[in-house]
């Protein structure tokens, strides 16, 4: 891999670590009335498979599973 595609990744994880724990801190993002709401309005059930597509840290994944 060169070393300008090397850097490119770093950069990105570097990037994405300093922005993933505010982001996942968000009030909007975790408290339980919104992940209900897309719940329910996605109309997700038990029977359901959803795939998770860099939709940040995962919240509503864990709780889906």
């Amino acid at each position: 891999m060169a070393d300008s595609d090397q850097a490119q990744r770093r950069l990105i994880l570097d990037q994405f670590t300093k922005q993933a724990v505010p982001f996942a801190a968000m009030p909007a993002h975790s408290n339980e009335e919104s992940v209900r709401l897309v719940i329910d309005l996605a109309q997700i059930g038990p029977a359901d498979t959803v795939l998770d597509v860099a939709c940040g840290p995962g919240l509503l994944a864990c709780r889906l599973a």
